[in-house]
């Protein structure tokens, strides 16, 4: 089930975790925007958003991020150089956070990022939707890629503050990027269309010239 500690190499069962399994929980991580479109070359952020309505001391998790074409049971996690990871920024303002003990940068690999982990010993808030921290993706070609999350094998999942070795029922919500063709901007459009105009007047004027001294 998508709440059991998974080896990373697991990918079914990673995605399934991450781009929901049909079951609701009361708590859940995920990714905001959920479905953004920019153009090739330029920066995506997502934010990690955290909601749970359990009391939590915390956990980690790992990002993965890839291009497919297949049907989700047969995905495999290869970004395929199309997003190349740039940042991640814990939120300052992290209501609870204990960024001495819990917190550490994940690990950047060929295919997912390694550990993304917070919590604190009086455990995360429950008061509604909290940004964790800032992804940001440099998009290098042209297609979709999605983001998904799992459980990290050192630092997860996410437990009781009870009861440490009572791992909670959550969910893992991903995001999938569209990178679009770069559009021209309106001025570009406009300069083009005008020196096309001038053009064709020069070539106008230049027939006009010849047929008038060939008379």
């Amino acid at each position: 089930m998508c709440f059991q500690p998974v080896k990373a190499k697991l990918l079914a069962t990673i995605m399934l975790c991450s781009l929901g399994s049909g079951v609701a929980y009361a708590n859940d991580i995920s990714l905001s925007p959920a479905t953004p479109s920019v153009s090739v070359g330029t920066d995506v952020s997502f934010n990690l958003i955290y909601n749970f309505s359990d009391v939590s001391l915390g956990g980690g998790l790992n990002v993965w991020y890839g291009d497919y074409s297949s049907a989700v049971p047969t995905h495999t996690f290869t970004n395929g150089n199309g997003l190349s990871f740039a940042s991640f920024t814990y939120n300052p303002t992290l209501p609870a956070n204990d960024t001495n003990f819990f917190s550490f940068a994940p690990t950047s690999t060929s295919d997912h990022l390694d550990g993304i982990a917070f919590g604190s010993l009086d455990g995360l808030p429950t008061s509604g939707s909290v940004t964790i921290g800032t992804l940001v993706f440099h998009t290098n070609h042209v297609g979709n890629y999605y983001l998904t999350l799992n459980d990290n094998a050192n630092a997860g999942g996410f437990v009781d503050t009870g009861n440490p070795a009572q791992q909670l029922l959550y969910t893992y919500t991903g995001a999938v990027v569209q990178v679009t063709s770069a559009v021209p901007e309106l001025d570009s459009v406009y300069l083009l269309i005008s020196g096309m105009g001038a053009l064709l007047v020069r070539a106008r004027r230049m027939q006009a010239t010849t047929a008038k001294h060939s008379i």
